[in-house]
């Protein structure tokens, strides 16, 4: 299984008890690209940042601090 590199952001997720698919509704996108997005495999688009930045309330620095 691959491993999840924006840890906070998979964090604040399940704190708010969504899915890959539920957050893939909320973007616009599929949850394969949320997964890849999550992984690292492929990169978050802005407007996606910004959504993500405003549903957890939560800054960018916080959200998408990648796992050493």
């Amino acid at each position: 299984m691959s491993k999840i590199i924006y840890s906070n952001l998979a964090a604040e997720m399940a704190r708010k008890k969504i899915t890959q698919s539920k957050l893939g509704e909320l973007l616009g996108i599929n949850r394969v690209i949320v997964h890849q997005r999550l992984i690292g495999a492929t990169d978050w688009k802005l407007k996606e940042i910004c959504i993500l930045m405003n549903y957890f309330n939560e800054g960018f620095e916080y959200l998408f601090e990648k796992e050493n």
